[in-house]
Parts: C-alpha cells; sequence; structure tokens
C-alpha cells in the first residue's frame, strides 16, 4: 500500500498493548530497533508498506524513511474497553484504515501468529529464522544451526552442539 492510498488509520487494542506500545513518544519516532520493534505505529507502518515485518524493517534507513514516518502521522492509538476485557485471554488488536478514496478496510485480531491459540508452523519457525539470521551467516552455517535447533532435545553438550555454532556465525575461516 502506498502512503497516498491512506488517509488516517486507526490501531485499536487492549490497555498494556497500547502503554506499552503505542503511548510512549519514543514509539512515534523511533530511532532504534528496540524502540522500533516495541512501536505499533511503526511495525503497522511497515506491514502496510512492504507487507511484511522482517529483520531488514529495523535497519537504520527505514527508521528514517520518509514514506514510513509520513504514513505514522496518519496513525492513531487506542484502547477500546471491549478489547481490553479479553485480555489477558487473548492480546486482541483491529486496524481501521480509511483510503483517500474513501473505502474502510478494518483486521482484527485475537490471537496473533505464534501465539500459543495460534502457533506457528515448522516452515513459518523456519522461514522466520533464516530470515532473521540471513546477512550474519553464510547458507551452510544458517543449515547447520538450524538442524541443531531442531534437535536441541538430543543435543549431547548444548554449549558446544549449538551454542558454539552461535559463536562462528558469519566468519569465513
Amino acid at each position: 500500500m502506498r502512503s497516498d492510498d491512506v488517509r488516517e488509520i486507526r490501531i485499536d487494542s487492549y490497555h498494556t498493548a497500547v502503554m506499552m506500545m503505542g503511548a510512549d513518544p519514543s514509539r512515534w519516532a523511533p530511532t532504534t530497533r528496540e524502540t522500533a520493534d516495541h512501536s505499533l505505529p511503526y511495525c503497522v507502518a511497515i506491514t502496510l508498506l512492504d507487507g511484511e515485518v522482517t529483520a531488514k524493517s529495523f535497519a537504520e534507513e527505514r527508521l528514517n524513511d520518509p514514506a514510513v514516518v509520513s504514513l505514522m502521522r496518519k496513525i492513531k492509538v487506542g484502547e477500546i474497553a471491549e478489547l481490553s476485557a479479553q485480555y489477558p485471554e487473548s492480546v486482541p488488536s483491529r486496524v481501521t484504515i480509511l483510503t483517500s478514496s474513501g473505502e474502510t478496510l478494518v483486521a482484527e485480531v485475537r490471537y496473533p501468529k505464534g501465539h500459543a491459540k495460534n502457533p506457528m508452523s515448522d516452515a513459518e519457525v523456519e522461514r522466520k529464522f533464516r530470515g532473521m539470521i540471513d546477512g550474519h551467516a553464510k547458507a551452510d552455517q544458517c543449515d547447520r544451526l538450524l538442524k541443531a535447533c531442531w534437535a536441541l532435545e538430543e543435543a549431547e553438550d548444548v554449549g558446544r552442539d549449538v551454542i558454539g555454532l552461535l559463536a562462528v556465525l558469519g566468519r569465513t575461516d
């Protein structure tokens, strides 16, 4: 979606999410990965612009991208009592987008992907793992580490068999 196609975005959620991810001024102008990945406005803007949130979504050039900043200015975050009442059994959020053409788009999630009631498949976990490690390891290093993680319960020595693989990520020697 292009920022020009959006007139306003409303993110409604439960009290804790709003307080942690939408109330603090740092959530509206994130300057680090840590503030950006805990920012409802930033993550929603990135998702709308890119279709997904990845490790690259938090690169410095993305934090300062005029398209992201522009879209974030169109976002409002608020608590809805009905959604707060569902927490902590669920972690609900509703996003409403008013487009420049007058269309209203609404999506609501009670159990986001990765929640115990909406678990990720093994393939989704692996895709996310590979995306997070991209740029930090060669493909064969990633394959070995992933294999070791899937077999973690059988590891004789986790320090050697898993953590040891992490220690050499990105090294070419």
